[in-house]
């Protein structure tokens, strides 16, 4: 009776998790990704910093219930048998008492030591008031060393605001937090489902705004007195770009070939940026869809070409939250984990996977 109880705790988290991103506006064929026209250039050279390959562990997002929330097994079972080096924890800020952010620290604090960086995600799709967001940071934050090893992602998908507000809000929200001595690095994630395809949509100086790159151009100010503001794309290669179909095609049904993540590092290169991707998914523990094939191992290889402004990408589908029929799940079946070998597509996402001996 307790498993079924659990098990349907995990249905009814995930049913609600996919909702979320349900009335997606079709972003798949916007200015980025399958546009036609050569591909730009990848500059990085052998001197910059290679990319880190994480992914999201799910579960103290869920509505409702987080029973199935990341702990510290889950966490080592990442980093030291999936090998990944970064991590990225969506929660729901209203959760993060004095002992939930106990609770969290020791995730961190193990992550640290293993120099792998954790990425704390305010799994909101709202845009809360300045002040507000600037209150909840600055407590959370001083919770965590600022050295690197925690960065905040201050709120996941924003809706609800106009393109020059968001700008304009994310901007003051950042210097508040510097004001207020928290020097972690911080994750800015933008309107439009925070999809790379709406970072730039390369809009005419005399038409209003519709990505995020418009609107940080035509706002006053820097984006970080610190420089450590990085931007945070998402990215799903279904038709529309919402991530609810497992498949890689675009709307006319042909094959994606291209991630957009090349064209994403131009357009943050030439403003002086850097960013990560922080949700992209191709497959799953079962396979890689035929579909997806060709557009995976160029997502693969653009973050690597583009090291010297994309710093890392975690990839959707990680946690005890999602049940085995979860399209972009990344582990083996939950009663298999412990010994299940290696499947092909965690070797495509985490390329420093050794394979473990049987």
């Amino acid at each position: 009776m307790l498993a079924a109880a659990f098990l349907l705790l995990a249905v009814v988290a995930v049913a609600a998790l996919l909702a979320e991103r349900t009335g997606e506006e079709s972003i798949g064929s916007l200015v980025l990704g399958d546009a036609a026209g050569p591909e730009e250039s990848s500059p990085a050279g052998p001197a910059a910093t290679p990319p880190r390959f994480g992914v999201n562990l799910s579960g103290a997002e869920a509505r409702g219930n987080d029973a199935l929330r990341p702990n510290l097994v889950d966490l080592r079972h990442h980093v030291e048998q999936l090998r990944f080096d970064l991590i990225r924890y969506p929660f729901k800020m209203d959760r993060m008492t004095p002992d939930r952010i106990a609770e969290l620290r020791v995730l961190t604090d193990y992550a640290r030591r293993r120099d792998v960086p954790v990425i704390l995600d305010n799994h909101n799709y709202g845009w809360p008031p300045v002040a507000a967001q600037i209150a909840f940071w600055t407590r959370f934050a001083r919770a965590f060393p600022d050295d690197g090893s925690v960065l905040l992602d201050l709120n996941n998908e924003p809706k609800g605001v106009e393109w020059m507000r968001w700008a304009s809000d994310a901007k003051q929200v950042v210097a508040g937090l510097r004001r207020n001595g928290i020097r972690h690095p911080i994750l800015l994630e933008w309107p439009g489902w925070s999809a790379v395809t709406r970072f730039d949509k390369h809009e005419a100086s005399d038409k209003p705004c519709q990505s995020a790159g418009c609107a940080l151009d035509r706002t006053p100010g820097p984006l970080d007195p610190l420089g450590r503001t990085y931007m945070n794309g998402h990215r799903y290669f279904d038709a529309n770009g919402s991530g609810l179909k497992a498949g890689c095609r675009q709307r006319n049904g042909i094959a994606r070939e291209r991630s957009g993540f090349v064209a994403f590092a131009a357009q943050l290169r030439k403003r002086g940026l850097q960013g990560y991707v922080t949700e992209a998914a191709f497959g799953n523990y079962r396979g890689i869809p035929e579909s997806c094939k060709a557009v995976g191992e160029e997502a693969v290889r653009a973050i690597r070409a583009n090291a010297d402004v994309l710093r890392g990408i975690t990839w959707w589908g990680g946690g005890r939250l999602w049940p085995d029929r979860y399209p972009f799940k990344i582990e083996c079946p939950k009663k298999q984990r412990a010994t299940c070998p290696v499947s092909d597509y965690q070797k495509a996402i985490s390329p420093r996977l050794v394979t473990r001996a049987p």
